[in-house]
C-alpha cells in the first residue's frame, strides 16, 4: 500500500500462500494491475485531446506553405523560360516543403509512444514549434502569444517528452484564458546551487555545487487558480474542467520533468493568471 500510495503501481505483492491473505494479495495485485491500465488509458486520453487540438493548428499553418507551393507550380508552365524565376522557384518551394515537414515531424514526435531517447535538444525550437500549432487555438480564445526566448545552449533530453509536457502547460494555459488573455513564454539560462544533503563526509567537503540550468517561464492573464486547489493540481484524476477533462495532463509533465532530473514551480493568483516555472539541468545527469 505505500508503493501504491507513493505512484508505483507496477509493485507486486509475492504470494506465498493459498489462505486468505494470500486471496488478498492476489486481488491486491489484480487491483493493482487494473489501475496501471486505467493510467494509461486516461494518458492516451489526454495526450488524444491535445493532439486534436494542434491538428487543428497543424491545418491552419500548412496552409500557408501550401498557397505558395501551388502558386509556383501554377505559374512554372507559363515562366519556366524565366530564369529570375527559376532562381526564385530553387530558393523558396524546398523552403515551403521543409516548414511542412517540420510541423509534421513535430505533430508525430508528440504522438507515437517511444522510448525515452536523450539527444541534444534546442528548448526554444521545441516552444516554437509548439506555440506554431496552437496559434489557431489561440487566435479563436482571442490569446496574444508573446515570446521572450533568450540564447540558450542544447540540453540533453528526449524531445518528444519534453514537448509532451509542454504542450500540457500551454494549452492548459491558452484554456485558462476563454474570454481573451496574453500567453506569455520566455526562456533564460543560468546556474543554481544545489544543496548537498548534511552528513558527516560532506561536512568536509564543499555544501553547494552550482548547477548550469535553463528556466521556462510560461504565464497566463487567465482565471487563475484558487490557493485551495494550487497542491492538488499534480495530483492524478484532480481536475476542475467541467468537460473533458482527466486530471492527467499536469501529473504527467511532473513525471516528465522530474525524469529530466528538472523541477516545476506554479504561482497563481484568482483573476489574474497562472505562472509555471520549470528548471532543466543543461545534462542529464544532474537534478537540481
Amino acid at each position: 500500500t505505500e508503493a501504491v500510495k507513493k505512484g508505483d503501481l507496477t509493485y507486486r505483492i509475492k504470494i506465498s500462500s493459498i489462505d486468505e491473505i494470500g486471496h488478498l494479495a492476489d486481488a491486491f495485485n489484480e487491483m493493482t494491475k487494473e489501475l496501471k491500465q486505467s493510467q494509461e488509458n486516461l494518458i492516451s486520453s489526454e495526450k488524444l485531446a491535445s493532439l486534436g487540438t494542434m491538428a487543428a493548428g497543424m491545418a491552419h499553418e500548412i496552409k500557408n506553405p501550401l498557397v505558395s507551393l501551388r502558386t509556383f507550380t501554377q505559374l512554372l508552365p507559363q515562366r519556366f523560360e524565366d530564369e529570375e524565376f527559376r532562381k526564385k522557384f530553387v530558393q523558396v518551394v524546398p523552403q515551403e516543403i521543409d516548414k511542412i515537414n517540420k510541423i509534421a515531424e513535430s505533430l508525430l514526435r508528440f504522438g507515437r509512444p517511444h522510448k525515452p531517447e536523450l539527444v541534444p535538444v534546442n528548448i526554444n525550437e521545441i516552444l516554437e514549434e509548439i506555440l506554431a500549432l496552437f496559434d489557431n487555438e489561440a487566435r479563436k480564445n482571442n490569446v496574444k502569444i508573446t515570446t521572450k526566448l533568450a540564447e540558450l545552449p542544447k540540453i540533453t533530453a528526449d524531445p518528444g517528452q519534453l514537448s509532451q509536457a509542454f504542450v500540457n502547460v500551454i494549452l492548459n494555459a491558452i484554456q485558462a484564458m476563454q474570454n481573451g488573455g496574453e500567453l506569455t513564454v520566455k526562456t533564460d539560462v543560468g546556474e543554481i546551487v544545489k544543496l548537498r544533503p548534511i552528513t558527516a563526509e560532506a561536512a568536509a567537503e564543499e555544501e553547494a555545487k552550482p548547477v548550469p540550468v535553463v528556466f521556462v517561464e510560461i504565464t497566463d492573464t487567465g482565471i487563475g487558480i484558487p490557493e485551495e486547489n494550487l497542491g492538488k493540481i499534480f495530483d492524478p484524476f484532480f481536475t476542475t474542467k467541467e468537460v473533458g477533462g482527466t486530471g492527467m495532463g499536469l501529473p504527467i509533465t511532473l513525471r516528465i520533468i522530474e525524469e529530466h532530473h528538472g523541477s516545476i514551480k506554479v504561482r497563481s493568483q484568482v483573476g489574474k493568471g497562472t505562472m509555471f516555472l520549470i528548471t532543466l539541468p543543461q545534462t542529464h545527469e544532474e537534478k537540481v
